[in-house]
């Protein structure tokens, strides 16, 4: 558990939420707008776009787009919703690139009054159950699950004491 929490650290995977949820809490759609303008401008990524394996659009967009809409509706407050529509707009058109779920996602959690420095946790809370479930196959199947990544860096390399280091 301790590494599948692990991995979700970092900006391009559990933190690229909170970094998602801190652009779209920046106020109106136009001052979020505004900062992923200039962001792009200096050749920045924005977050809550692109995805490594849905290149052409993540499948989950529309379903959490509507959730947040949901939420919007209830709450009265449609600006999260806004600002992340014309997030999505100005950025597909600019780079091409679309959502993905940490947009809608971002919107849903803020609209709740959850804070973006708690997204990275509720993100993973969401897979833990999954985790565990894979932590339960393999003991069951007394076998490890190894993974298909080929190491291809150096074959050997010296040991250096920790007092000799630099």
């Amino acid at each position: 558990m301790l590494t599948a929490i692990a991995t979700m650290s970092g900006p391009l995977h559990g933190g690229a939420i909170q970094a998602t949820g801190d652009l779209l809490a920046l106020g109106t759609p136009e001052q979020v707008v505004a900062a992923a303008q200039q962001r792009l401008d200096a050749g920045e990524r924005i977050p809550g776009f692109g995805h490594a394996v849905y290149r052409r659009g993540d499948p989950r967009v529309p379903l959490f787009r509507q959730l947040a809409q949901e939420i919007a509706a209830s709450s009265g407050d449609a600006q999260l919703i806004e600002s992340a529509d014309h997030l999505a707009t100005v950025v597909v058109d600019r780079i091409g690139i679309p959502p993905n779920v940490d947009l809608y996602a971002a919107a849903c959690w803020l609209a709740l009054g959850i804070s973006p420095d708690l997204f990275p946790t509720v993100f993973a809370l969401g897979r833990v159950a999954g985790w565990i479930a894979h932590i339960q196959e393999q003991a069951s199947d007394n076998r490890l699950i190894r993974p298909r990544a080929h190491y291809a860096g150096p074959a050997t390399r010296p040991y250096v004491p920790i007092a000799d280091r630099a």
